[in-house]
């Protein structure tokens, strides 16, 4: 038998582009998985060799390092899922690779691929693509490469023959899933201790809402028994949550048996779980079913109250009655739940959509989420828009812009989220010291902390600027190092804040589509002030998340901040007296500043008050982050454990040169003194547990 040249190929999926550590979802390629788990079951890693990009740069890596990175694999063929939160970026990516890998093949498939999306059809960088569910285009593509001919006609299929593109027909359908293997149980999905992770239990959806493309394809389910299956080796890998991705768990025909399984697979409460629904199918014994599983949160469709809306947009009436008991039924067994509404319908005013905001106040709900309405690529709604009046929603994310009631700034007045800092995130944290209170190999310890990183190729998350420095420099080498999301914190305003268009724009130039959260650390408001001029001049919606970080105490009421701008105080805790002082402070944000010589048990207590204060508490040293978690699990009334690392990225300086230097990351070594550093502060507050 003759040696054959496997092609290579390698699989990505990007994520929503968040600043924080963990996506808020997850971004396990379960598509990808499939695809590979279709491939091996046909026979075809006989010719091809399919990798997934590793998670560690898909969440995290910025456009330049994921660039570098896929071109010195030398593949053969790129795939990728695109989404509305990623297609133009991936498409830039796969760009930049084709100009420097000739003859790399760029084969696109995933929800944003559709026939009314012709920037992706029509795109002379796209090879073969798929309009619907990919498993059996995929392997006609693969058998086509193979054998380098046109691939069979196939539903969905388009490619291209000459420089031309041959269009799709039809949309591709997987009729029996149960037919489809596991990529779970093939092993082409390796989840690992991953935080989260989202699960298809159906495709399509029973209801044909205007505004959706989920029902504009058949409704189908997959087994029972996959699941339960599926979700046990989730649990056995230690996924932390499961989020179910799919239309309506709650409409699976086999519902209660799914529950009841899940129950026995997760009866230490290990995993929780999550879905979305509707709050008029949320009955008593569902409900239930639901709480024995650690269900611990629903999303839950409202979009408005109006009837007239819901008819034009053919979305299932709304059952007032119906929908307040099914919320009463979660309150009871204490499942969390948002509500989802939406702005921006055809037909609706300013008063109809404050009317679903009062039918929310009426009931208690404070939780809850405005979105923008979208004319989504394939969902009916995007054909009848111009007809309707709907102003806007071109290209991603396809936000509607007007409609005849409703201006651009009063959708975007509904829209507006709340600009407060989310708690316990490790956005400000820029050192790593350890308590006076933990000194390692004590207690009969002899275990040596082990050396290196916890993955091998770790971007750059958070760059320091201390001073002045050369963004010439930086930007020919430093850039191509930087996260997706990047947050930059400037302190000696003086000298470093001179520097920010010039290194902000080093960034973009590199990396388009990075978000950037700039820091800036003053001393007085007239530092602030020039912050704010500084801000001005730049306007994209990459820069986000704005931060002014001051030291206690601060006269707050001399800055007026622009809108977009986060204020923190940053305050020195040297004993149990001082969290006193933060019922004085103007701001909700504290960056607290920890003193290491405090106890054990005085630091406790002093944690135990910051969590109380009702501020929001970030940590200058990771340190204390870590041992606020244990004092949160102690006041919740749960056993303390030895919370895993939480992968910081890289944290890099950016010196005078313009270069960037390694600071701080979460290496083995790091890793292993945050645990021992938990154990000690657990035992010495007497709360004892067996070693690790």
């Amino acid at each position: 038998m003759g040696f054959i040249m496997k092609k290579k190929i390698i699989m990505f999926q990007l994520p929503v582009q968040e600043l924080t550590t963990i996506k808020r979802w997850g971004n396990i390629p379960y598509a990808a998985g499939m695809l590979k788990a279709m491939a091996r079951q046909e026979g075809l890693t006989d010719l091809f060799d399919i990798e997934m990009l590793p998670l560690a740069l898909a969440d995290h890596a910025g456009d330049a390092l994921l660039i570098d990175y896929l071109e010195a694999q030398h593949p053969d063929i790129i795939c990728a899922s695109l989404y509305l939160w990623n297609s133009l970026r991936t498409i830039h990516i796969a760009g930049q690779l084709k100009a420097r890998l000739p003859g790399l093949l760029f084969v696109v498939g995933g929800s944003e691929v559709c026939h009314d999306s012709p920037y992706i059809i029509e795109n002379p960088i796209v090879d073969f693509g798929c309009v619907g569910e990919g498993e059996e285009v995929f392997l006609a593509i693969l058998r086509a490469i193979a054998d380098n001919r046109d691939p069979s006609p196939v539903p969905g299929l388009f490619w291209k023959r000459n420089g031309n593109m041959v269009p799709p027909t039809g949309y591709a359908v997987v009729e029996d899933l149960g037919l489809l293997p596991s990529p779970l149980r093939m092993g082409t999905i390796r989840p690992g201790k991953m935080p989260i992770a989202s699960y298809e239990t159906m495709r399509g959806c029973p209801h044909s809402c205007s505004y959706c493309i989920t029902g504009t394809v058949s409704w189908r389910c997959f087994p029972a028994d996959r699941i339960v299956e599926d979700i046990s080796i989730l649990h056995e890998n230690r996924v932390g949550a499961v989020r179910m991705a799919c239309s309506n768990f709650l409409f699976h025909p086999d519902f209660f048996n799914i529950c009841n399984a899940l129950a026995q697979v997760n009866a230490d409460g290990r995993m929780s779980f999550s879905c979305a629904s509707y709050a008029e199918d949320v009955t008593r014994e569902k409900a239930e079913a639901l709480k024995a599983c650690n269900f611990t949160f629903i999303e839950i469709g409202l979009q408005t109250v109006n009837a007239k809306t819901l008819r034009t947009l053919r979305r299932r009436p709304f059952h007032e009655e119906r929908f307040v008991e099914g919320l009463e039924h979660l309150r009871k067994v204490g499942i969390d739940f948002s509500i989802d509404l939406i702005a921006g319908f055809p037909g609706e005013s300013p008063e109809d959509i404050e009317r679903s905001i009062a039918f929310l106040d009426k009931n208690k709900v404070k939780d809850y989420c405005m979105f923008h309405l979208m004319t989504l690529p394939g969902s009916p709604l995007r054909a009848e828009a111009k007809g309707m009046g709907i102003e806007g929603g071109h290209q991603p994310p396809y936000q509607v812009t007007s409609t005849p009631l409703l201006t651009q700034a009063q959708i975007r007045s509904f829209v507006k989220g709340d600009m407060r800092m989310p708690a316990n995130s490790l956005d400000l944290v820029q050192e790593f010291r350890l308590p006076r209170f933990c000194t390692l190999n004590t207690e009969g310890n002899t275990v040596a902390p082990p050396s290196g990183a916890l993955t091998p190729v770790i971007p750059v998350t958070k760059l320091l600027v201390p001073g002045a420095t050369n963004p010439e420099q930086f930007a020919d080498r430093g850039t191509r190092k930087l996260g997706s999301e990047v947050i930059i914190i400037f302190s000696n305003i003086e000298k470093s804040l001179p520097s920010f268009d010039a290194v902000i724009k080093a960034v973009w130039r590199e990396n388009p589509f990075s978000q950037i959260m700039p820091v800036f650390e003053v001393k007085r408001p007239s530092e602030a002030d020039a912050v704010f001029e500084q801000c001005r001049r730049i306007s994209d919606p990459n820069l986000v998340q704005k931060t002014i970080i001051a030291n206690a105490p601060f006269p707050w009421e001399k800055v007026s901040p622009p809108k977009g701008f986060t204020l923190c105080e940053e305050t020195p805790i040297r004993s149990p007296g001082d969290v006193e002082r933060l019922s004085a402070c103007a701001v909700p944000n504290i960056l607290a500043d920890l003193s290491l010589e405090l106890d054990a048990v005085e630091l406790y207590s002093v944690l135990e008050s910051l969590i109380a204060s009702g501020k929001n508490i970030r940590y200058k040293n990771i340190a204390f982050f870590y041992l606020a978690r244990q004092v949160r699990l102690l006041k919740g009334g749960k056993e303390p454990a030895i919370q895993g690392p939480v992968d910081l990225g890289n944290i890099f300086v950016l010196d005078g040169q313009g270069e960037v230097v390694p600071h701080l990351s979460m290496t083995h070594n790091m890793a292993f003194q945050i645990g021992y550093m938990q154990l000690l502060f657990i035992r010495k507050n007497g709360k004892l547990m067996e070693e690790p």
